[in-house]
């Protein structure tokens, strides 16, 4: 059909319990011409718990400039009622406004956001202080916003899993600051697990003054990887702003992505301080084990306050536990 599935204008609408774009079966598309929900204007809008799916010209959702502080939970976009056979949209959810919410804490809150042509999430330069928790994200997330997060620093905030992507598993363009990627299951990607524009892995530089996609937060150079005794050790070094506190993170793969690998399985983190000359270095002690023959990477993300951070980095350089 022509226009949207469902055309949202005011503010404090619920949008629950439909299929947007398919057969009543949940199994067929029956595209809309335009896209699936559109949210253009009021704010506080909730999209829950339907399937939206087989919208192949436009986005399963999108919330434009003019619909901030929307939240779109419990959704299948971009697959079957089944949710493991991808009946696609063109891009599963385009957000051009402030202060959404893509997922939440709970594991009802989970999208599934898979099998789209496109980016699985797009936030456009407008979408600044997105939120996006827990949820499972197939053909990756395009950053052009400021100040989002992508998972989150605490237990009760649960990580995305963003797997099986054709291109990077997060990409951050030049307009995007202060960005924060934090304890989430990255893996699977034909390019970079994390990558901040240009294309291709970032190079370390003394004092890290870039600007750009994150600034070019530099990220952690692993020194060494062992496992004694079911305890891994992981030394590294930073090189960084001077006189800043980090978050390093740590992550195991089975395997190396390439040089730079991603990190399927979180281990830990620890906090770093630079001096001066924008230098630290330490050893983790990681709650969880990696094996032996394991490879393991880190990413590095500046703490900006109590408990608020901003930009990461991409992933280090693989090294293999001994």
């Amino acid at each position: 059909m022509p226009g949207w599935g469902v055309r949202v204008e005011g503010a404090k609408n619920d949008v629950q319990g439909n299929r947007i774009g398919t057969h009543i079966s949940g199994t067929v598309a029956v595209p809309n011409g335009s896209g699936g929900v559109l949210l253009s204007g009021g704010n506080a809008n909730k999209v829950a718990g339907n399937l939206i799916s087989g919208n192949t010209t436009g986005p399963g959702v999108e919330a434009h400039g003019t619909a901030p502080a929307s939240v779109i939970t419990g959704n299948l976009i971009g697959t079957s009622t089944s949710g493991a056979a991808p009946l696609p949209n063109h891009v599963g959810i385009r957000i051009g406004s402030a202060g959404n919410q893509i997922g939440g804490t709970t594991s009802a809150a989970r999208n599934v956001i898979s099998g789209n042509a496109q980016h699985g999430i797009d936030a456009h330069a407008g979408a600044a202080d997105l939120r996006i928790q827990g949820n499972l994200i197939g053909a990756g997330v395009w950053i052009e916003g400021d100040d989002s997060s992508i998972g989150g620093d605490k237990p009760e905030v649960p990580p995305n899993t963003i797997w099986d992507n054709v291109g990077e598993g997060v990409y951050v363009t030049p307009s995007g600051v202060g960005n924060a990627i934090l304890r989430n299951s990255i893996h699977h990607s034909g390019g970079l697990g994390i990558d901040l524009d240009p294309v291709g892995v970032a190079g370390i530089d003394l004092l890290d003054p870039d600007v750009g996609a994150n600034d070019q937060q530099n990220y952690a150079i692993i020194t060494s990887a062992n496992t004694v005794g079911g305890q891994t050790i992981i030394g590294w070094d930073l090189i960084s702003l001077p006189n800043a506190e980090f978050r390093i993170e740590f992550f195991v793969n089975a395997a190396c992505d390439g040089t730079n690998g991603e990190g399927r399985t979180y281990l830990g983190e620890m906090s770093a301080t630079t001096g001066p000359a924008g230098f630290d270095s330490g050893t983790a002690w990681p709650t969880v084990t990696a094996p032996v023959g394991s490879q393991v990477v880190a990413t590095v993300t500046q703490i900006v306050g109590p408990a608020q951070y901003g930009a990461t980095s991409e992933f280090s350089v693989c090294v293999t536990v001994t």
